[in-house]
């Protein structure tokens, strides 16, 4: 039985009303600036919103139906839990005055590498669209998105997931794996003991296979909640649980501009780890902002020097470097394999160390990039072919490709001979231990 590596099965329930009334927003800027750009940039003005509106269904099930109908029957799959709860909680810090003089901090080393061809016009137009939806946020909450957004997340999203996916997986228990999402802020904030939850909630016989972790909403790879001994870390080290870790420079992130850490951060201006106890960012988080806050966000917070320290710590970790650093630095690691980027020490990590995988979610198959990247792994890096997992990164994979199995087909061409380990014994293998030997043995059959 093949298997999606990657996948997320959310439902309406996990957000509030006020969540309909952003979303009216974000279709009439998409609109107008799509308007206003479409010629030159051909952006699809209602890409986000269908994005959203294709992955928010009325409980996990539906999802999964969802994937059914396109991939056909025979397919498990993988949804991966958000712990979104800390993201957006007030912390008491107060934002730095709008005045306040902040030296821009250089990128000096796995930069993001993203550039824009924008004229100031389009610059400036895009400013105007997406401050007006700023102001409108304001007259709905009282407060910018970055304090508001907190509004957005149902109470218990947290406990709803766990048991929407525990419900499912009793119905499907060899075609659903989920991974239960985490936030190392549940120790500091709840007194809540991580690898006593995940000692009640993974492994063999319990309702989740693995532990997914996403560091920019807000915490450290290194928060002691998980890298000291004692901690999850340790717990799945020892157990043998898959880890699957959000790993590029897009995604999510926490719309806060100031955020208490426990841990390290990584810090562009010294090119360096360093512990900290309050991490700043420079770009606050607007509506028009998004790409480039989340960015700076995700550098902070995900930079490979952070996960570096977590393998030398835990050397046995079973983990997935998910997105395998972003598909953004794909062209510059095809042009040049050596390039210091993200991709390039994702490709390392699972090439020296026994545990660590990688998947090409969020790599989209629309284009030649994918075939492009996969020729040249296949000539310098033949080994990884027993590393790489398939993923979609379903729904969100639909705000590159609407259709979720001519994304699968173009993966599939893509990967060519490769297509049986990564679809059906990568994944088998990266989830035994969480899964059962026994029970994940029976999806490849």
């Amino acid at each position: 039985m093949p298997i999606d590596a990657h996948v997320h099965f959310f439902t309406r329930s996990l957000m509030t009303e006020n969540a309909g009334r952003l979303l009216a927003l974000i279709r009439a800027a998409t609109m107008a600036e799509g308007f206003i750009r479409r010629e030159e940039s051909g952006m699809d003005p209602q890409a986000l919103v269908s994005v959203i509106e294709t992955g928010l269904r009325d409980s996990p099930a539906a999802v999964m139906r969802t994937l059914d109908d396109a991939y056909g029957p025979g397919w498990a799959y993988v949804p991966l839990m958000m712990d979104l709860e800390y993201a957006l909680e007030d912390d008491g810090i107060e934002v730095p005055p709008a005045n306040e003089a902040i030296p821009a901090a250089p990128i000096r080393l796995y930069q993001n590498g993203s550039s824009s061809a924008e004229s100031e016009k389009e610059r400036s137009l895009r400013r105007r669209i997406w401050r007006r939806v700023e102001d409108a946020w304001r007259v709905m909450f009282g407060e910018g998105l970055e304090w508001g957004a907190r509004k957005l997340l149902a109470a218990g999203s947290f406990d709803r997931q766990r048991n929407d996916l525990t419900a499912l997986k009793a119905d499907c228990p060899d075609r659903v794996f989920p991974f239960l999402g985490l936030d190392p802020r549940r120790r500091w904030n709840d007194g809540t003991d991580l690898a006593e939850l995940v000692g009640d909630y993974v492994g063999p016989g319990r309702p989740f296979a693995g532990v997914k972790l996403y560091t920019s909403a807000g915490f450290s790879p290194t928060d002691p909640a998980l890298f000291a001994p004692g901690g999850l870390y340790d717990h799945c080290r020892r157990r043998r649980l898959p880890i699957t870790v959000h790993f590029g420079s897009s995604g999510f992130a926490t719309p806060r501009s100031s955020i208490r850490v426990r841990g390290d951060v990584y810090q562009p201006l010294y090119g360096a780890v360093v512990p900290a106890d309050l991490c700043r960012f420079h770009i606050k988080m607007t509506p028009g902002t998004l790409n480039a806050a989340v960015a700076e966000r995700q550098m902070k917070l995900n930079h490979p020097r952070l996960w570096e320290k977590v393998l030398n710590r835990w050397p046995g970790l079973v983990i997935n470097f998910a997105h395998a650093g972003g598909s953004q630095q794909t062209d510059a690691w095809v042009e040049d394999p050596a390039t210091p980027n993200w991709v390039a020490w994702a490709l390392d990590q699972a090439s020296r160390r026994r545990g660590v995988y990688v998947d090409l979610s969020g790599h989209s198959g629309s284009d030649q990039d994918l075939p492009s990247f996969l020729s040249v792994l296949r000539k310098r890096r033949p080994a990884l072919r027993r590393k790489i997992l398939y993923g979609s990164d379903f729904f969100l994979s639909s705000l590159k490709d609407p259709d979720i199995r001519s994304f699968r087909d173009a993966h599939q061409k893509a990967f060519g001979s490769w297509w049986g380990a990564l679809s059906r014994r990568n994944p088998a293998r990266f989830l035994a231990g969480g899964a059962g030997s026994r029970r994940i043995g029976k999806s490849l059959d």
